[in-house]
């Protein structure tokens, strides 16, 4: 079914106004009453926001799919009907299989220009057709497999149903759900060589030297991923770290790592993407699979960065950053002398839950 923007009387009106600056969820009809509403958001189950790395072996290719998660999977039942966050033009459609489904996007200009938009994917039963104008709130597609997969995305050129021409932006704060409960950081603090799966041995302290990755266990907790009515757990990214180096001999340095409110995902490379370990180092290293942690703690590589968190795409080089504890000021002399240092983590969420855990550590250079 192909509707055009005649055909429609008017822009459906919502019950319930969202807050200035949000929209309301795809699966908000515009006649839902407040008590929906509340019901819907405290029922909420995302099984996994942006960021989120998806990771697994092939053994009979021998292939290890790797690759971050660019928009939030919203669960919910097959056949649920979903509603346009935003007005736009439709800008794509792929109609996909009855397994997976398709995808469409909605954008803020007419044709084939570039601008901003949503893609709703794992759906069907689309009920626009490509260059029809959409108004917010008009029933749009159904889902499929079980969730939508919602991604806030921007085209700067080239045809819209290509993801490869597609800039991924985190989504979260357009829409208000519950979350009132602070990131988790997991001791001991890893530490590696720098770009190497060559760890530190741990020790009281951990003695370190030279080029150093620090690798920290962490995760999100929502009330909207723990409200599986399954149980099913899968990790929330972190939205921010940050962190400080001090030490008996010098001042504390802060640095930011990974802010995924800028992060954009851009240059897309399948689901053999390997940047995904600039952020993340590899659960399956040994030090770190005897971690004794389950599937809903990433280990975040927090010094793959420059340390000022203004950083956006992602390249390979960032995997050259480290905490350099030979590093030198101006005069030649180190910034970080041999002896006893203080490691503090900070993880934030979107809603600006934070939580804080400090490590200890020995330089030996």
């Amino acid at each position: 079914m192909s509707c055009s923007k005649d055909t429609v009387t008017g822009p459906p009106v919502y019950n319930v106004k969202v807050p200035p600056g949000k929209l309301p969820w795809p699966q908000q009809s515009p006649d839902m009453a407040q008590s929906e509403v509340n019901r819907m958001i405290k029922n909420m189950w995302i099984m996994d926001n942006f960021g989120t790395y998806h990771g697994s072996y092939d053994a009979e290719n021998d292939i290890t799919y790797l690759y971050l998660h660019d928009g939030l999977d919203i669960m919910l039942d097959n056949g649920t009907k979903l509603y346009a966050v935003e007005s736009g033009y439709v800008k794509s459609i792929r109609r996909g299989d009855d397994y997976y489904g398709g995808s469409m996007s909605i954008g803020d200009t007419p044709g084939s220009e570039a601008g901003m938009g949503w893609e709703y994917a794992h759906t069907a039963d689309f009920q626009f057709g490509k260059g029809d104008y959409v108004n917010q709130g008009e029933y749009i597609c159904n889902v499929r497999m079980g969730h939508v997969h919602l991604s806030r995305i921007k085209v700067e050129n080239g045809d819209w149903a290509d993801k490869r021409n597609k800039i991924y932006f985190h989504p979260d704060n357009f829409f208000v759900y519950e979350d009132t409960e602070p990131p988790i950081i997991e001791k001991p603090f890893y530490y590696f060589h720098n770009n190497s799966d060559e760890n530190f041995p741990a020790g009281d302290p951990t003695v370190v030297s030279g080029e150093v990755d620090i690798v920290v266990a962490m995760k999100d907790v929502s009330e909207c991923v723990n409200n599986s009515e399954y149980g099913f757990l899968l990790r929330w990214c972190v939205a921010k770290i940050e962190y400080e180096i001090s030490g008996d001999q010098t001042g504390t340095v802060h640095k930011i790592s990974v802010d995924f409110t800028k992060l954009v995902l851009d240059d897309w490379k399948g689901i053999c993407d390997d940047r995904v370990l600039i952020i993340y180092k590899h659960h399956t290293i040994p030090v770190l699979a005897s971690a004794g942690l389950d599937i809903s703690y990433a280990f975040y590589n927090i010094t793959n960065n420059d340390g000022t968190g203004e950083f956006q795409s992602l390249y390979s080089s960032y995997k050259n950053y480290s905490w350099d504890t030979e590093s030198v000021d101006a005069n030649g002399d180190p910034v970080y002398p041999n002896g006893i240092y203080t490691i503090t983590v900070t993880a934030y969420d979107f809603k600006g839950n934070s939580t804080s855990l400090s490590d200890v550590v020995l330089i030996e250079n």
